[in-house]
């Protein structure tokens, strides 16, 4: 609730805290791959304008093979002139456990090159 410019702080019942630690897959390259170009870029350096759709999969491990715990599904596009760097919409659909039928939605900024990100 917003009131003569400030903000006023409303409790909903206790507060939780979730920490998910878990691995995004993205292959763009097999006979089957789970990310395609839909749209192929204008820029060959920096791939601007290229569009991709993905539906991905989300495992506890780093390796392919690990649990499957949900999909990320969405686009990205290159929208950087000068450098790698993508514009996301996706969903976290989860599928394992507590976490079945619930999703999370994340847009925003993915500097690629970046290794932890």
């Amino acid at each position: 609730m917003y009131r003569s410019n400030q903000f006023i702080r409303k409790s909903h019942g206790p507060k939780n805290l979730t920490h998910l630690h878990l691995y995004w897959h993205d292959t763009v390259s097999s006979t089957k791959p789970s990310s395609v170009a839909v749209r192929p870029p204008r820029n060959n350096a920096t791939v601007f304008g290229e569009v991709n759709m993905f539906d991905n999969p989300l495992t506890v491990g780093p390796e392919l093979g690990s649990e499957l715990v949900g999909r990320s599904q969405g686009l990205h596009a290159a929208s950087a002139q000068d450098q790698i760097g993508l514009s996301m919409a996706m969903n976290f659909a989860f599928t394992d456990a507590i976490y079945n039928g619930s999703s999370i939605t994340v847009l925003g900024r993915n500097a690629i090159s970046n290794a932890v990100r």
